[in-house]
């Protein structure tokens, strides 16, 4: 990456999507297939605990991704709020095959949406 690239994205079909190896592109290809994310997910499939960022940085390329909070159940009895990132349906259709060749890309690249 050059020294004066900051935004870690590179054009792939149509506008500027993150880097298929970078964990904001497997983020995003996994929001294209319809499925929701939570932050254990992104640690658990990615090794990351910043999904908050990944969506920040996402919606700030243009991607709506939605949050919903739920209430689940804790260990100890408790409810704990959780966070639930998702792509709209008409987003992913947007994207088209444009996101569907993104979503390949990214597992080619390693990545399993």
């Amino acid at each position: 990456m050059s020294a004066s690239r900051r935004d870690d994205t590179c054009g792939v079909g149509t506008g500027a999507y993150p880097r298929p190896t970078s964990v904001k592109g497997r983020v995003l290809a996994v929001l294209l297939t319809g499925a929701e994310l939570t932050h254990l997910d992104c640690w658990e499939r990615f090794g990351s605990s910043r999904l908050a960022h990944h969506a920040f940085v996402l919606r700030g390329a243009g991607w709506p991704i939605q949050t919903v909070e739920r209430s689940v159940p804790t260990s100890d009895g408790r409810l704990a709020a959780i966070a639930y990132y998702a792509l709209p349906a008409a987003t992913i259709d947007q994207a088209g095959e444009a996101g569907t060749a993104y979503i390949a890309a990214v597992a080619a690249a390693g990545g399993q949406p």
